[in-house]
């Protein structure tokens, strides 16, 4: 399952969490928001989109081939830091330390609402016996509807000529996609044919072989494997995206698919900190915030999780951003 909301959905959902990894003069690019009032060089993000989202643990701290500005403010979820001016159009900018998660969850979301305030401050400027009020940051809450998703376990061919490679896929997803194998057997005989076997969650394929060679092609074994017994495991295979299955597959020892992840139980999750990412593809529309899952409503439906509510609340400092265009 990619990290990619598909055109069509509502939304999509992305939590990072877990361990920290560390930066270590991680590359950043230069952000043009000249259009949203910010001079030219004076915001830069993480280049590696899958390493933005900041650990606000620790400060991170910057570096540059040039001079380093002097740092505006730094926004952990999305990897940027603004500058209170601009750096050298040639300077190169990185991220010298700090931490970041990894997004290690996406859900389609079946509806989302967002709610904000600004936690504020009074204060009295000296002399002045007026009041106002200094505002801090945004302080929301969120909830989401959304899919209750397994991952799918997946297995792509790596052996054999140009072309020559299928990738299996478990439909239905979950841990248990792990336990299913594919065996590609060379026959060794002239004129053997192609013949798929399968014995609990063993895949096992002979293939053709002719004049002293296999001859079978990733499109026939595709074809072949789109049989009633591997459907039977949710298992589908297809010729490898980019490729045209033209050519000749390669032996291959029994091999499991690997990746499937039972969907997540939230409700072990409460009151931990994550990063919550919400895309709205179909209006152009990211909010995005640290913040801590504070319920997790499973709903059934004929005993299969199908559903999940979760609740968040902002965590710290950091105010969930929106971005359009």
């Amino acid at each position: 399952m990619t990290l990619a909301p598909m055109h069509g959905y509502s939304g999509a959902l992305y939590l990072a969490r877990g361990s920290n990894n560390n930066y270590s003069n991680e590359p950043m690019s230069e952000v043009n928001l000249s259009s949203d009032g910010y001079p030219r060089y004076t915001v830069y993000e993480i280049t590696n989109a899958t390493k933005r989202y900041m650990n606000d643990d620790s400060t991170p701290t910057f570096a540059s081939t040039g001079t380093i500005p002097t740092i505006a403010r730094i926004e952990h979820c999305g990897g940027r830091v603004v500058f209170a001016t601009a750096a050298d159009p040639g300077d190169t900018i990185t991220c010298a330390t700090g931490h970041y998660l990894t997004v290690t969850e996406f859900v389609g979301v079946l509806d989302w609402q967002l709610s904000e305030s600004w936690k504020d401050e009074p204060y009295i400027h000296l002399g002045d016996p007026g009041q106002g009020n200094a505002l801090l940051y945004k302080q929301w809450e969120a909830t989401a509807n959304a899919h209750w998703m397994n991952t799918q376990a997946t297995y792509t061919t790596t052996g054999g000529n140009d072309h020559s490679h299928i990738t299996l896929t478990h439909l239905p997803g979950g841990s248990i996609g792990d336990l299913i194998s594919i065996q590609l057997v060379d026959p060794g005989i002239d004129n053997a044919t192609i013949d798929v076997a399968v014995t609990g969650y063993d895949i096992v394929v002979t293939l053709t072989y002719a004049t002293g060679a296999i001859t079978t092609t990733a499109s026939q074994l595709a074809a072949a494997l789109h049989c009633a017994a591997v459907l039977a495991l949710g298992v589908v295979a297809t010729v490898k995206d980019g490729e045209t299955g033209a050519g000749i597959v390669a032996e291959l020892s029994e091999t499991n698919l690997a990746g499937g992840l039972d969907a997540t139980d939230y409700s072990s999750e409460t009151s931990k900190v994550v990063v919550v990412l919400y895309t709205d593809e179909s209006n152009d529309k990211r909010y995005e915030g640290f913040g801590i899952i504070q319920k997790f409503n499973p709903n059934h439906d004929a005993g299969a999780l199908i559903k999940t509510g979760l609740t968040f609340r902002n965590h710290g400092p950091d105010p969930i951003r929106y971005r359009k265009g």
